[in-house]
């Protein structure tokens, strides 16, 4: 049982982690929840957060803490690889990867999995893979369509077909909760895989550390690379830039490839909004426009993104990525990335490079860090002065791996991060405040966007300087 807080009531994630601006919105808290005492509502800012449910009553037990990713007391994340690592098989340690067994780099030769999906379509061929070898019953991944307990116009939904993979091969940067994948799993017997962002695989890891049966009942983890988390108001500010309705914005579809496009980065981005009795408004925008902007500046993240410095997923049995490496950018069919730490993962890819079902190639270490190497600037360098900052002001942390973090910002570097934060905070009250109009919210941000744009190209300078 954990103290109560002063007032008397029980601790848990609503008081110590939401109330100080930690969660992460993965929902794993309402999902284990034995009273049923949370639900995951969106917050005032865009931000999927578990609140108390009417007519219930915490009972203290302090479950909702001990499965929270952003909880302090929880042990670090290379604490818990290191317990799953005689079940993945002879994996090797690495300070940034996590344990791996092997790199790979390429894509899914199957009919449409890599026209329709992220990257090179690795992520469809694992789920229907997992499927119809029947290793687990059903897939939960993100999909598009409204979920009823949230109002959120994407999220997690149950995958037990090819097809239904299929329906969510498309990244969502858009929040979705996993409460309701985890009650299911709960009352439902059988074997299951989770797609998941890093702070969502390690809120699962620990779930099933303190849940027996999921952790008897969760087969897989298939981890995806983050650098953030964006709230709703970032698809919002999308929608609207291109000309919608960002207060009816009933669908919105990442990742759409283009053979016009420059490079493997850039893709569309397809809104639909307005009065579906008057005539919706459909609009297509290329990603690197009104979204780039908004991830660049991280505008509408949350303040827990700020410590999370997992990028590779690293408790996962397979983490995919995009290939983002010189080779691999003028392909704009897209190539995955693919860090294998199963075993019986890496026996299900050998099986499949040999039919020719999918291609792929060994790629180094040192490759497979390049791939992610923005990501890893800001989550294992630029996090030096977030935690600086947060200690100065005396704000609460989660636990932290800082023995990961070399200590020696440039004075640049340091400036640009504060930058970031200011935006990170101001970017959700100053599109309130502009009425939802993109171009009033990007005037309230002006002055700290031209300061970090200016910060980015003396960092460069500096960097091609040393390089010379």
């Amino acid at each position: 049982m954990f103290a109560n807080n002063p007032d008397d009531t029980p601790v848990n994630v609503c008081s110590a982690i939401v109330a100080q601006g930690l969660c992460c919105g993965c929902g794993m808290c309402a999902g284990v929840c034995p009273s049923q005492y949370l639900g995951v509502q969106f917050n005032m800012y865009g931000e999927l957060s578990p609140r108390p449910q009417p007519e219930s009553v915490c009972s203290g037990c302090g479950l909702c803490l001990r499965v929270c990713p952003m909880s302090e007391p929880s042990p670090p994340t290379d604490r818990i690889a290191a317990e799953l690592a005689p079940q993945w098989g002879q994996v090797s340690p690495d300070a940034v990867l996590g344990f791996h067994l092997r790199y790979l780099v390429g894509y899914s030769a199957a009919d449409g999995h890599r026209a329709n999906g992220a990257s090179g379509g690795m992520g469809t061929w694992v789920l229907e893979t997992l499927l119809a070898k029947g290793l687990v019953n059903a897939v939960a991944a993100v999909g598009p369509g409204v979920i009823p307990e949230t109002g959120a116009i994407c999220g997690y939904r149950w995958c037990r077909t090819a097809a239904d993979a299929r329906a969510c091969a498309k990244s969502a940067y858009y929040p979705a909760e996993l409460s309701r994948i985890i009650q299911y799993i709960r009352s439902h017997e059988g074997r299951y895989a989770v797609t998941a962002l890093p702070c969502a695989v390690r809120a699962l890891r620990l779930a099933m550390r303190a849940v027996k049966c999921l952790r008897e009942r969760i087969a897989f983890i298939v981890g995806l690379t983050c650098g953030y988390g964006m709230s709703a108001f970032a698809a919002e500010y999308v929608c609207a830039d291109a000309g919608g309705n960002p207060w009816q914005l009933h669908e919105i579809t990442f990742r759409i490839k283009q053979n016009q496009t420059p490079s493997a980065r850039v893709s569309l981005i397809r809104c639909v909004s307005g009065q579906r009795t008057d005539g919706e408004h459909v609009s297509l925008q290329r990603s690197d426009e009104a979204f780039g902007k908004a991830g660049g500046n991280r505008w509408f993240t949350r303040r827990a993104c700020d410590y999370c410095d997992d990028a590779f997923a690293e408790l996962a049995d397979v983490c995919l990525m995009d290939a983002w490496l010189p080779a691999y950018l003028r392909d704009v069919r897209g190539n995955t990335v693919v860090v294998v730490r199963h075993s019986a993962v890496g026996a299900l890819l050998d099986e499949a490079v040999a039919k020719r079902d999918i291609t792929l190639a060994d790629v180094t270490r040192d490759e497979a860090v390049r791939s992610q190497s923005p990501l890893l600037w800001f989550k294992r360098r630029l996090i030096v002065e977030r935690i600086r900052s947060a200690r100065k002001a005396h704000a609460p942390l989660p636990t932290l791996r800082t023995d990961l973090y070399r200590d020696d910002l440039s004075p640049l570097e340091a400036a640009y991060a504060r930058v970031l934060m200011h935006m990170r905070d101001a970017s959700p009250r100053a599109w309130l405040d502009s009425g939802k109009d993109p171009v009033a919210f990007r005037r309230r941000l002006r002055a700290p966007s031209l300061a970090a744009g200016l910060l980015r190209k003396l960092i460069r300078k500096g960097c091609r300087s040393c390089s010379e």
